[in-house]
């Protein structure tokens, strides 16, 4: 039986003041030297901090996986993860931009960033089947990303998609080594309005200029993510990688390879950069160490994201809602009936885009002692995983909620287990982001919610497993 008591801490204890200090740098608008110096200290200060050897360990690897596909190896999809990932890198970055083609995609939605993800999800995997490479468009503010300093842009935290820029493609497309097309005005369409994209003409290089109109977003979701050929395209990306035969499930057609790609692309794109690693890293590393957990014990913890937005039935904001959210207690009493079987577990990690949701003390009816207690984790720091989020945090940029989120992502993404509710693309990425974190062999999760909700989820949530 593990200890039931709960450490509380104030969510402003969580981060360090240097890096309060590079954060707000970052959004405030300080000089990029100035950035440079406080990203130089946060460095030294991981090098010097108290922290537990195997946390500094576990925190190093999890930072070199963004941009070294090798240490994905112990993740718990690595063995498909760090070959795809590999070959990514090469589809994406070819040694001369001026013969390859590619998919120049314009994304300017205010979803919520687990939306953005599946969205670039299904455009990555469009331009794949169509032989090209993916790239974002910088015309448009990257959402997420304003009020970040040198403009709205995804390169603000993560990592580019590819060394051909959209400055060097407009400039091949004006000196007439790249044909362009815009599809969106020129292409037939799907049976549901989705333009179809062109194959490659090996004689003419093109770029293919793409979006998504606002009305059609799910269409071209449903469009995409349903036909047959992800398994081509999975094993297209691992063509000469061996795939062992614990591991070769994950790429039998239908709805396995379906997924298995969604997890090798979305976790693709959302690389972090070096210095969203760095203060994103530090934090989920003195977090953990906050409440005992070392950075090899990941089977002692499990996730409890819950979903406290506007969609909500009864929420905070509008009283209406469009869905049953499962009530914190519930979520964490089916936590401590997983302990039962898993006698390493000792903590549950609450979590929510809703502060307000994850307080109080939540006590399991354990009368028949069937139960384990769990020691209770909490970050208050999670901000908008659903749509109605922003409309909670005026006072924040939509950079510092990222910045925010991304903590809670890594932080849920160390656990061994999950306790999952449906219809939640945020908590879909968690399942992502845990799959692609190196230091656990397995990953598991557990859904809950009633039969209607799990079957809507069924679509729109292809990157769970």
């Amino acid at each position: 039986m593990h200890s039931g008591k709960r450490v509380k801490i104030s969510p402003w204890l969580l981060f360090l003041p240097l890096t309060c200090v590079y954060m707000l740098a970052v959004f405030n608008g300080l000089s990029s030297v100035s950035l440079l110096h406080e990203q130089s200290e946060l460095e030294a200060q991981f090098r010097r901090s108290a922290l537990p050897q195997a946390t500094r360990r576990y925190i190093s690897t999890w930072k070199q996986a963004f941009s070294n596909p090798k240490a994905l190896s112990t993740a718990p999809l690595g063995a498909i993860l760090a070959p795809a990932h590999e070959a990514l890198n090469r589809i994406q970055n070819p040694t001369d931009c001026s013969t390859a083609s590619f998919l120049l995609y314009s994304y300017s939605s205010s979803n919520g960033f687990g939306a953005v993800v599946k969205h670039l999800t299904t455009a990555f995997y469009t331009a794949l089947r169509s032989g090209r490479i993916f790239v974002l468009d910088d015309t448009n503010q990257f959402y997420w990303a304003k009020g970040c300093l040198g403009g709205a842009r995804f390169e603000c935290f993560f990592l580019p998609l590819s060394r051909c820029s959209p400055t060097e493609i407009r400039r091949l497309v004006e000196i007439g080594k790249l044909r362009q097309i815009d599809v969106n005005r020129e292409s037939t369409k799907d049976e549901v309005g989705v333009p179809v994209i062109p194959p490659v003409d090996p004689t003419q290089p093109s770029v293919v200029r793409f979006s998504i109109p606002m009305g059609k977003s799910k269409s071209l979701f449903y469009s995409l993510t349903n036909r047959n050929d992800s398994g081509d395209v999975l094993r297209s990306i691992l063509e000469g990688t061996h795939i062992d035969d614990e591991q070769r499930p994950f790429l039998s057609p239908g709805r396995n390879a379906q997924r298995t790609l969604n997890t090798v692309l979305a976790s693709y794109i959302v690389r972090l950069n070096h210095p969203t690693a760095l203060r994103t890293g530090m934090t989920v590393a003195h977090v953990l160490n906050h409440y005992g957990i070392l950075g090899n014990e990941s089977s002692r913890v499990i996730g409890v994201p819950v979903r406290g937005s506007d969609k909500c039935y009864k929420n905070t904001i509008d009283k209406t809602g469009e869905m049953r959210c499962v009530k914190p207690s519930i979520a964490l009493n089916y936590a401590r009936r997983v302990a039962i079987a898993n006698p390493s577990l000792t903590h549950a990690l609450l979590t929510s885009e809703s502060a307000n949701t994850i307080k109080g003390n939540f006590k399991a009816n354990d009368d028949e002692g069937q139960w384990v207690s769990l020691q209770v984790m909490r970050n208050f720091l999670d901000v908008p995983a659903g749509s109605g989020g922003r409309k909670k945090r005026r006072d924040k940029s939509m950079a510092e909620l990222l910045a925010a989120s991304l903590v809670t992502l890594h932080l849920q993404a160390f656990a061994r287990f999950h306790v999952l509710t449906p219809r939640s693309t945020f908590h879909s990425l968690i399942i992502v982001t845990a799959r692609s974190t190196p230091g656990k062999k397995e990953h598991s999760f557990f859904p809950l919610g009633d039969f209607s909700d799990l079957h809507k989820s069924m679509k729109s949530q292809l990157m769970r497993r």
